[in-house]
C-alpha cells in the first residue's frame, strides 16, 4: 500500500515539474518573439538623427522643461572644505532625449529579493533597439533607510519600491545617456542653460527671492544658501541660481539629503548653547518690561527636575514654529530663525508665546 503512495507521488512530482518546464518555455519562445519583432519594426522605421536632434533642442528651448531638465549632485570637497557639486542632465531631460530619439527601451529590473540580508539585486537597462545596443548596471539596494538617528527596515511593500526605484532611475539615466552621441547630449545641455539664463520674465532679483524660498520648501535655510556660495544673497548670479535649483530639484526627488549639499545644520552642541542663549536674551528682556509690575518678593520658576531641563532645551518641531509664524508674522519670523540658526529651544518657545 505505502508503495503504490509513493509511486503516485513520484508520479505527481513529475508531471509538476514536466508542466513547470513547459510553461517557461513557452514564455521564454513568447519574450523571445517579443523581442524580434522590436527589433524588426526599429530597422523598418529607423530614426532621422537629424530631425530627432532639432527636435531635442526645441524642447529644451521650453522654459518649463527647462527648469527640471538639470540637477546637481555632491562629489567630494575642495581644500576649502566646501562641497564640489556637479551639474548634469537630469532623468527628465534623459526622458525627453530618449522619447525623440526613438526606438529605445529603458527601464529596471529586480532580479532577486534576499528577505535574509534585507536587500534586493536590481539591473537598470536601456537598449536602442535599431542599433541592436544594451547597456546595463547592476546594483544592490538595502532594505533599511538610513537616518542621522541610526538606520531602520522597510517592512512596507510600497517603501521598499520606492527606495529601489529612487537609486534605479539615477542608472537608468546613466544608461540612456549612454546610448545618445555625447554631441547631442551636450547640446541639449547648453540649450537649457541658454533658455534659463535667457528668461526675461524676472529680473535676477526676482530669482534670487523665487530661488531662497523655493529651497525653504525643502527645508534649507537662506543661511545654509549664504555659506554654502560665500556670499550674501543679494549676490547671486544667474549661473548660481541654475546650480541651486538643480539642488532644489536633487533634494526634492529624495536623490540626495540637505546634508549632502550643506552638510550638518548645526552641531547639537553649538545650537543648544544658541538656543540657550537666545533664551537667556529673552528673558531678560522680558524681566526689563516687567520689572514695574513685577511683585516684590516674587521669584522666577525653577525647573528642579534634570530631565525637564532636558526637555526644555531642546530644539522645537515643525508644529511650534508654525505657531511661531504665526505669532510673529512672517518678518520676525524669519529674522529670529536666522538669529537661532533654525534652532529654536521650547524654553524659548514658551517665552515668544507667552509675549
Amino acid at each position: 500500500m505505502s508503495t503504490t503512495v509513493v509511486n503516485e507521488q513520484n508520479e505527481l512530482q513529475r508531471q509538476n515539474s514536466s508542466a513547470t518546464s513547459s510553461s517557461t518555455q513557452i514564455e521564454q519562445s513568447r519574450v523571445m518573439q517579443e523581442v524580434q519583432a522590436e527589433i524588426l519594426l526599429a530597422k523598418m522605421f529607423p530614426r532621422s538623427e537629424t530631425l530627432a536632434h532639432r527636435k531635442i533642442l526645441d524642447a529644451c528651448s521650453r522654459k518649463k522643461f527647462a527648469e527640471t531638465a538639470m540637477y546637481s549632485y555632491p562629489r567630494g570637497k575642495d581644500d576649502k572644505g566646501r562641497v564640489n557639486i556637479v551639474q548634469g542632465p537630469s532623468i527628465k531631460l534623459a526622458e525627453e532625449i530618449i522619447r525623440h530619439w526613438g526606438n529605445v527601451n529603458s527601464g529596471f529590473t529586480e532580479l532577486k529579493r534576499d528577505n535574509i540580508n534585507k536587500e534586493s539585486e536590481v539591473i537598470a537597462y536601456a537598449w536602442d533597439k535599431e542599433s541592436n545596443t544594451r547597456k546595463t548596471r547592476s546594483f544592490i539596494v538595502s532594505h533599511y533607510r538610513h537616518t542621522k538617528r541610526g538606520k531602520y527596515l522597510l517592512d512596507d511593500q510600497r517603501d521598499i519600491y520606492e527606495a529601489i526605484a529612487n537609486y534605479a532611475r539615477r542608472r537608468e539615466r546613466a544608461c540612456c545617456l549612454n546610448l545618445i552621441p555625447a554631441y547631442i547630449v551636450e547640446e541639449a545641455v547648453e540649450a537649457v542653460r541658454n533658455t534659463l539664463e535667457s528668461d526675461d520674465a524676472m529680473s535676477l532679483q526676482e530669482k534670487r527671492k523665487y530661488i531662497v524660498d523655493l529651497l525653504e520648501l525643502v527645508k534649507v535655510s537662506a543661511e545654509q544658501v549664504e555659506k554654502y556660495l560665500g556670499h550674501g544673497i543679494d549676490k547671486i548670479t544667474s549661473s548660481e541660481v541654475i546650480e541651486l535649483k538643480g539642488i532644489y530639484l536633487a533634494i526634492k526627488d529624495k536623490q540626495y539629503t540637505v546634508d549632502d549639499f550643506f552638510g550638518e545644520k548645526v552641531d547639537a552642541t553649538a545650537a543648544q548653547e544658541k538656543a540657550q542663549k537666545l533664551t537667556e536674551t529673552l528673558k531678560n528682556k522680558k524681566k526689563d518690561d516687567q520689572k514695574e509690575e513685577k511683585p516684590e518678593g516674587q521669584q522666577t520658576l525653577k525647573v528642579e527636575n534634570e530631565e525637564n531641563k532636558q526637555d526644555l532645551n531642546a530644539i522645537v518641531g515643525e508644529k511650534e514654529l508654525d505657531e511661531l509664524k504665526k505669532k510673529l508674522g512672517e518678518e520676525k519670523y524669519k529674522e529670529l530663525l536666522k538669529e537661532s540658526g533654525n534652532n529654536i529651544s521650547f524654553n524659548a518657545y514658551y517665552d515668544l508665546m507667552a509675549t
